[in-house]
């Protein structure tokens, strides 16, 4: 099974993809990139750094399944940066987990096959991912502005949109109230998961889209039970002072707040 991670710069993707590959068993795909190595980054682990003349070299020869470009400013000039995967087969019986953006994502898809491949989203709000990105070392504040106004567009849910052959199948969030080991377990599980699931079942239902299945382990249920539990009551607090609000305002002076607020109850 290949997990495809996506998300927006600085999401906490690099993090994630490193406990998949340290503690879960996981094998990195090593995606090649013209772009400058950050520091602390080894060429051959974290990408395949070359030049930009060899990676158009490599597109002419067809060594690419998938390949993009990027237009950027970086120490003050303009500059293009290209992201590649070059064409390989991987093991059936090996995970497998890449970083891509949300066309690379699709042509993965395409490439690997709907149902080898589990696509999964980090979220995390700008603000965090503005701090995040401040504390690496090659900070530059035009390409991350650049980045930003590139992330909305990318990640619109017209682009992210499900279709018979693409599909985000989970979805994170990493706003750091969790550790990326807790993030990377669940990751793990709910792809190990995908994989065991008889596929073809999904395939002679119409009514049941094969992006839309989701199953998880009772720990990981329990878990998203409880935050969905804490989200239900924020939201019937949210009503009761709405409620209370509207009683007291026209063009409503004979409001029943008491028998609003036993309907909020018994829901």
């Amino acid at each position: 099974m290949l997990t495809i991670l996506i998300g927006m710069s600085a999401s906490g993707k690099d993090a994630i993809l490193r406990e998949l590959v340290a503690n879960h068993g996981f094998r990195e795909i090593v995606t090649t990139t013209t772009r400058p190595m950050r520091k602390g980054e080894v060429n051959g682990k974290d990408y395949n750094f070359i030049s930009r003349k060899e990676f158009e070299k490599g597109i002419s020869e067809g060594r690419f399944f998938e390949c993009r470009s990027y237009n950027t400013i970086w120490n003050g000039k303009e500059d293009v940066w290209y992201y590649g995967t070059p064409k390989m087969q991987l093991n059936p019986e090996q995970d497998y987990v890449a970083i891509v953006d949300v066309q690379g994502a699709k042509d993965y898809v395409s490439y690997f096959g709907k149902y080898d491949c589990f696509v999964v989203q980090v979220n995390a709000s700008e603000e965090v991912r503005t701090k995040r990105a401040k504390k690496r070392g090659s900070f530059d504040k035009d390409e991350w502005e650049r980045r930003l106004a590139a992330d909305r567009l990318a990640f619109s849910a017209e682009n992210t949109a499900q279709t018979d052959s693409f599909a985000v199948n989970y979805s994170v969030a990493n706003e750091g109230d969790k550790t990326v080991a807790e993030i990377a377990e669940r990751i793990a599980i709910a792809t190990d998961t995908y994989g065991r699931k008889d596929h073809s079942e999904i395939d002679r239902n119409p009514c049941q889209r094969w992006g839309e299945w989701r199953e998880a382990s009772p720990n990981q249920l329990l878990a998203e039970l409880r935050e969905d539990v804490a989200v239900l009551m924020n939201n019937i607090l949210e009503c009761e002072t709405l409620l209370r609000n509207l009683s007291k305002r026209e063009p409503y002076p004979d409001f029943d707040i008491e028998k609003g607020l036993k309907h909020i109850q018994l829901f």
